[in-house]
Protein backbone atom coordinates (compact mmCIF):
# COMPACT_ATOMS: atom_id res chain seq x y z
CA UNK A 1 0.00 0.00 0.00
CA UNK A 2 1.37 3.43 -0.89
CA UNK A 3 0.86 6.49 1.23
CA UNK A 4 0.23 9.77 -0.42
CA UNK A 5 3.50 11.65 -0.84
CA UNK A 6 5.77 8.61 -0.31
CA UNK A 7 7.70 6.84 -3.07
CA UNK A 8 8.15 3.57 -1.20
CA UNK A 9 5.62 1.55 0.74
CA UNK A 10 6.03 1.52 4.53
CA UNK A 11 7.98 -1.42 5.99
CA UNK A 12 6.38 -3.06 9.03
CA UNK A 13 8.64 -3.36 12.06
CA UNK A 14 8.82 -6.40 14.35
CA UNK A 15 6.12 -6.26 16.96
CA UNK A 16 3.84 -4.21 14.70
CA UNK A 17 2.35 -6.85 12.37
CA UNK A 18 5.56 -8.29 10.88
CA UNK A 19 7.34 -11.43 12.13
CA UNK A 20 10.96 -11.10 13.25
CA UNK A 21 13.52 -11.79 10.51
CA UNK A 22 14.61 -15.10 12.07
CA UNK A 23 10.98 -16.38 11.98
CA UNK A 24 10.68 -16.09 8.19
CA UNK A 25 11.12 -19.32 6.17
CA UNK A 26 14.03 -19.43 3.73
CA UNK A 27 13.24 -18.51 0.14
CA UNK A 28 12.52 -21.49 -2.12
CA UNK A 29 13.13 -21.15 -5.84
CA UNK A 30 10.05 -21.72 -7.97
CA UNK A 31 9.99 -24.82 -10.10
CA UNK A 32 7.72 -25.91 -12.93
CA UNK A 33 7.56 -26.24 -16.68
CA UNK A 34 8.77 -23.41 -18.86
CA UNK A 35 6.00 -22.06 -21.06
CA UNK A 36 6.53 -20.62 -24.51
CA UNK A 37 4.47 -19.27 -27.35
CA UNK A 38 4.01 -21.87 -30.10
CA UNK A 39 5.39 -20.94 -33.48
CA UNK A 40 3.25 -23.48 -35.33
CA UNK A 41 0.05 -25.42 -34.68
CA UNK A 42 -0.10 -28.80 -32.99
CA UNK A 43 -0.03 -31.41 -35.77
CA UNK A 44 -3.36 -33.06 -36.46
CA UNK A 45 -1.63 -36.32 -37.38
CA UNK A 46 -0.65 -37.14 -33.80
CA UNK A 47 -2.46 -40.47 -33.78
CA UNK A 48 0.61 -42.22 -35.17
CA UNK A 49 -1.45 -44.61 -37.25
CA UNK A 50 -4.06 -44.99 -39.89
CA UNK A 51 -7.66 -46.09 -39.69
CA UNK A 52 -8.52 -48.69 -37.09
CA UNK A 53 -11.58 -50.25 -35.49
CA UNK A 54 -12.74 -46.93 -34.03
CA UNK A 55 -10.78 -44.76 -36.47
CA UNK A 56 -12.67 -45.59 -39.64
CA UNK A 57 -12.19 -42.42 -41.66
CA UNK A 58 -10.05 -39.33 -41.72
CA UNK A 59 -11.78 -36.47 -39.89
CA UNK A 60 -11.41 -33.20 -41.84
CA UNK A 61 -8.96 -30.80 -40.11
CA UNK A 62 -11.51 -28.01 -39.46
CA UNK A 63 -13.80 -30.40 -37.59
CA UNK A 64 -10.91 -31.94 -35.66
CA UNK A 65 -9.58 -28.51 -34.61
CA UNK A 66 -13.02 -27.35 -33.47
CA UNK A 67 -13.75 -30.50 -31.46
CA UNK A 68 -10.32 -30.49 -29.79
CA UNK A 69 -10.71 -26.80 -28.90
CA UNK A 70 -14.09 -27.45 -27.26
CA UNK A 71 -13.12 -30.63 -25.35
CA UNK A 72 -13.58 -30.41 -21.61
CA UNK A 73 -11.05 -33.14 -20.80
CA UNK A 74 -7.44 -33.12 -21.92
CA UNK A 75 -6.64 -36.81 -21.94
CA UNK A 76 -8.38 -39.83 -20.55
CA UNK A 77 -6.39 -42.63 -18.93
CA UNK A 78 -6.75 -44.80 -22.03
CA UNK A 79 -5.37 -42.25 -24.49
CA UNK A 80 -2.08 -42.91 -26.15
CA UNK A 81 0.88 -41.07 -24.70
CA UNK A 82 0.92 -38.57 -27.56
CA UNK A 83 -2.62 -37.39 -26.68
CA UNK A 84 -4.46 -38.95 -29.62
CA UNK A 85 -8.06 -39.98 -29.11
CA UNK A 86 -8.94 -43.67 -29.18
CA UNK A 87 -12.25 -42.81 -30.83
CA UNK A 88 -11.98 -40.51 -33.84
CA UNK A 89 -14.27 -41.16 -36.79
CA UNK A 90 -16.86 -39.95 -39.30
CA UNK A 91 -20.41 -41.31 -38.99
CA UNK A 92 -23.34 -41.08 -41.40
CA UNK A 93 -23.30 -40.16 -45.07
CA UNK A 94 -23.82 -37.13 -47.29
CA UNK A 95 -25.30 -34.06 -45.58
CA UNK A 96 -25.96 -36.16 -42.46
CA UNK A 97 -22.22 -36.86 -41.88
CA UNK A 98 -20.90 -36.00 -38.42
CA UNK A 99 -17.44 -36.36 -36.88
CA UNK A 100 -16.84 -37.76 -33.40
CA UNK A 101 -13.86 -37.80 -31.02
CA UNK A 102 -13.74 -38.86 -27.40
CA UNK A 103 -13.79 -36.35 -24.54
CA UNK A 104 -12.65 -38.29 -21.50
CA UNK A 105 -13.78 -41.81 -20.72
CA UNK A 106 -17.56 -41.22 -20.67
CA UNK A 107 -18.20 -38.48 -23.24
CA UNK A 108 -17.56 -37.55 -26.86
CA UNK A 109 -17.51 -34.43 -28.96
CA UNK A 110 -19.65 -34.41 -32.10
CA UNK A 111 -19.19 -31.92 -34.95
CA UNK A 112 -20.73 -31.05 -38.28
CA UNK A 113 -19.24 -28.97 -41.10
CA UNK A 114 -21.76 -26.22 -41.83
CA UNK A 115 -20.00 -24.49 -44.71
CA UNK A 116 -17.62 -21.57 -45.18
CA UNK A 117 -17.36 -17.84 -45.71
CA UNK A 118 -15.65 -16.05 -48.63
CA UNK A 119 -12.63 -15.26 -46.40
CA UNK A 120 -11.86 -19.01 -46.06
CA UNK A 121 -13.27 -19.56 -42.58
CA UNK A 122 -14.95 -22.97 -42.07
CA UNK A 123 -17.94 -23.03 -39.72
CA UNK A 124 -18.46 -26.05 -37.50
CA UNK A 125 -21.21 -26.91 -35.02
CA UNK A 126 -19.75 -28.74 -31.99
CA UNK A 127 -21.53 -30.35 -29.02
CA UNK A 128 -20.83 -32.85 -26.23
CA UNK A 129 -22.68 -36.10 -25.59
CA UNK A 130 -22.47 -39.44 -23.82
CA UNK A 131 -20.07 -41.99 -25.25
CA UNK A 132 -22.88 -44.58 -24.94
CA UNK A 133 -24.93 -42.63 -27.51
CA UNK A 134 -22.01 -42.78 -29.95
CA UNK A 135 -21.54 -46.50 -29.29
CA UNK A 136 -25.21 -47.03 -30.22
CA UNK A 137 -24.49 -45.46 -33.63
CA UNK A 138 -21.30 -47.51 -34.04
CA UNK A 139 -23.34 -50.66 -33.30
CA UNK A 140 -25.94 -49.66 -35.92
CA UNK A 141 -28.82 -49.21 -33.45
CA UNK A 142 -29.40 -45.50 -34.15
CA UNK A 143 -28.62 -43.00 -36.92
CA UNK A 144 -25.66 -40.59 -36.74
CA UNK A 145 -27.90 -37.64 -37.71
CA UNK A 146 -29.70 -38.03 -34.37
CA UNK A 147 -26.60 -37.48 -32.23
CA UNK A 148 -27.15 -33.71 -31.96
CA UNK A 149 -30.61 -34.36 -30.45
CA UNK A 150 -28.85 -36.21 -27.60
CA UNK A 151 -26.09 -33.62 -27.11
CA UNK A 152 -25.67 -30.46 -25.03
CA UNK A 153 -23.40 -27.43 -24.94
CA UNK A 154 -23.63 -26.43 -28.60
CA UNK A 155 -20.99 -24.07 -30.00
CA UNK A 156 -20.69 -22.58 -33.47
CA UNK A 157 -16.95 -22.39 -34.22
CA UNK A 158 -15.14 -20.56 -36.97
CA UNK A 159 -11.92 -22.29 -38.04
CA UNK A 160 -9.24 -20.48 -40.01
CA UNK A 161 -6.78 -23.02 -41.39
CA UNK A 162 -3.24 -22.19 -42.40
CA UNK A 163 0.30 -22.52 -41.11
CA UNK A 164 -1.21 -21.81 -37.68
CA UNK A 165 -4.90 -22.63 -37.33
CA UNK A 166 -7.26 -20.59 -35.17
CA UNK A 167 -10.60 -21.62 -33.69
CA UNK A 168 -13.08 -18.88 -32.83
CA UNK A 169 -16.23 -19.37 -30.77
CA UNK A 170 -18.79 -17.53 -32.90
CA UNK A 171 -21.93 -18.44 -30.89
CA UNK A 172 -23.06 -20.63 -28.00
CA UNK A 173 -26.42 -22.38 -27.75
CA UNK A 174 -27.53 -23.83 -24.44
CA UNK A 175 -30.25 -26.12 -25.81
CA UNK A 176 -30.93 -27.88 -29.10
CA UNK A 177 -34.04 -25.73 -29.58
CA UNK A 178 -31.75 -22.64 -29.68
CA UNK A 179 -29.63 -24.01 -32.55
CA UNK A 180 -30.80 -22.78 -35.98
CA UNK A 181 -32.47 -25.69 -37.82
CA UNK A 182 -30.26 -25.18 -40.90
CA UNK A 183 -27.20 -26.06 -38.75
CA UNK A 184 -28.48 -29.57 -38.01
CA UNK A 185 -28.18 -32.68 -40.18
CA UNK A 186 -29.19 -33.30 -42.93
CA UNK A 187 -29.23 -29.62 -44.00
CA UNK A 188 -27.04 -28.73 -47.00
CA UNK A 189 -23.82 -26.64 -46.66
CA UNK A 190 -24.23 -22.90 -46.02
CA UNK A 191 -22.33 -19.78 -47.09
CA UNK A 192 -21.58 -17.50 -44.12
CA UNK A 193 -20.70 -13.82 -44.00
CA UNK A 194 -16.97 -13.06 -43.60
CA UNK A 195 -15.77 -12.88 -39.96
CA UNK A 196 -13.92 -9.57 -40.44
Amino acid sequence: MRRRGHDTPPTPTPGHGAPPDDALPPAVPASGPLLSTPIESTPLERDGGGPGPERDAVVPPALLWAMRAMKTHGRSHGDSLDGAERLQTLLGAGDATVAVIEDGDDHCMVARDLGSSPDGCRFVLVARLSRLDVEDVLAGWTEAAGLFALASGFTLCGVFQGDVSNVIEAADYRHLRDVPAEYLPPSPPLTFEPMS
